[in-house]
């Protein structure tokens, strides 16, 4: 097991997250619904898009559907992360750090902007539950 001291342990920083891709839909018989999304219909999956020395990004995509599809909400975030303390390498890239923490760091602002942007559209908001990026099989 390889021990750090705080001072030389790796850490890595959230540098920038943006919204990539969006699109939204809601049915015209669905227009005076305020509820839109009454199931738990979603899906999250995010994959390494590039990365340098010392950094590297990650996409997620989340998909939203309503019953009967009368409702889709699907989205494409980019994070960037900075990294100090280590060479970012296939090896620092397998890691906890980067495999469960990284995606970890960014869900709480995919939600609150996937909150956020169904209450200002002028539908009741979505509250995605907490994810669990440690029970991920892989990040492609």
């Amino acid at each position: 097991m390889t021990k750090y001291t705080a001072e030389e342990q790796p850490k890595i920083r959230l540098k920038r997250f943006n919204v990539i891709n969006i699109k939204f839909n809601i049915e015209e018989a669905e227009w005076g619904n305020r509820d839109v999304f009454n199931s738990s219909e979603y899906s999250v999956s995010f994959k390494l898009l590039d990365r340098e020395k010392d950094f590297f990004d990650i996409v997620f995509d989340i998909t939203l559907k309503g019953e009967n599809r009368a409702f889709l909400l699907e989205t494409s975030f980019l994070a960037s992360f900075e990294s100090k303390g280590v060479e970012v390498n296939d090896k620092y890239l397998e890691s906890p750090l980067i495999k469960h923490n990284a995606p970890a760091i960014v869900f709480p602002f995919i939600r609150a902007f996937l909150s956020t942007i169904m209450l200002n559209a002028g539908y009741n908001p979505i509250i995605l539950p907490s994810f669990n990026f440690h029970s991920q099989k892989e990040i492609k």
